[in-house]
């Protein structure tokens, strides 16, 4: 079970400084750093009879759901208690939990610093502390602004402070009713049924690349297409690389916003002008990692790449870069890819 907090939204006093009114907020303290992807059970098969609910995080075009939806007689519904199968996007469970800089304090050591007033104390605090205990409360947070709330006779609350992640009562309720069962799903699993048909090779990449590099905005909005439509898992290695490289001219072209450009750039959570437009290999292979896509193949597709960037980085005109590896945890340095007698694959 989450561990119960208070939050203190904004505390009301009166024209002598006593405190009027105490207004506050129930939620949960989310000590984990887990995300949408870390709570799926399962992964969706599409059956005949299921009806499908849409979290409004999610970017799959609705266009495309129903083509899906008349080959396998599923159905749309905006009911979520009717549903069978339920989508979230990877950022569904950041919508839902807060983080903010917080004061905090033990319940046990509010009531504790209470006890060194020798008169009744505010009859606010007294009802706070009240709710506090009916409520199964621990731990009591507020803003920098209500640091005074608390001050006895000179003697101020001991508190901590520092990020806090929560969530309030409703979003928790939310969380916990989606995850309980097994009918919700990460929206990559629709993503990767729409978009099965359309591989991004070696030779695709060539004429994408090709288009995306003319000063044409028809081809450039092809070439984006064509990447929007595509089969993002097997067409990961090469999609990247055209973000690397055309990063900047897909940004400014104006086709960016179009509804499956944004379910591309949410898949692989490339987020802003600096997503776009600085991607280096590191940043594609930890891309690749997180989506669990980083197969030997792919690791082959960089390493001529990464071997002409290095050797060109190289300023000696005595010392030349004859052989490079791939180390894919730097930590531990121990899975080792050459590229010795690789062909280029580009």
């Amino acid at each position: 079970m989450a561990s119960r907090i208070l939050i203190i939204d904004k505390v009301i006093k009166d024209a002598s400084g006593s405190v009027s009114s105490i207004e506050h907020t129930i939620g949960y303290e989310a000590k984990s750093n887990k995300n949408s992807i870390d709570y799926i059970k399962g992964t969706y098969t599409p059956t005949a009879g299921d009806r499908l609910f849409f979290t409004k995080d999610c970017t799959v075009p609705r266009f495309k759901v129903k083509t899906l939806c008349e080959k396998h007689n599923l159905s749309v519904t905006r009911d979520r208690s009717k549903a069978t199968a339920i989508f979230i996007s990877d950022k569904f469970v950041e919508e839902y939990i807060s983080r903010e800089w917080l004061y905090h304090c033990s319940v046990e050591a509010l009531k504790e610093h209470i006890k060194k007033t020798p008169f009744s104390y505010n009859v606010q605090v007294i009802n706070l502390i009240k709710f506090i205990t009916d409520n199964n409360v621990e731990k009591l947070c507020f803003y920098y602004y209500n640091n005074d709330v608390f001050d006895i006779n000179g003697f101020e609350l001991d508190m901590d402070n520092g990020y806090t992640r929560y969530c309030t009562q409703e979003n928790f309720d939310t969380l916990r009713d989606l995850f309980t069962g097994n009918i919700t799903y990460i929206q990559d699993d629709i993503l990767k049924i729409l978009n099965q048909d359309v591989v991004i090779d070696k030779e695709m990449y060539k004429q994408i690349d090709a288009m995306l590099d003319s000063n044409d905005n028809s081809n450039i909005k092809m070439a984006m297409e064509i990447m929007a439509n595509s089969n993002y898992e097997h067409s990961a290695p090469y999609l990247l690389l055209l973000f690397k490289n055309y990063g900047y001219r897909i940004w400014d072209s104006g086709f960016r916003n179009h509804v499956n450009f944004k379910s591309l750039v949410e898949f692989f959570g490339i987020n802003g002008r600096r997503g776009y437009t600085n991607l280096d290999l590191d940043k594609i292979i930890n891309i690749l990692k997180s989506k669990n896509f980083l197969t030997k193949e792919n690791i082959g597709i960089f390493m001529p790449l990464a071997y002409d960037e290095i050797k060109n980085r190289c300023g000696y005109d005595h010392f030349k870069v004859s052989k490079i590896e791939f180390v894919e945890d730097p930590k531990d340095d121990e899975e080792v890819l050459n590229i010795e007698d690789e062909e280029p694959a580009f």
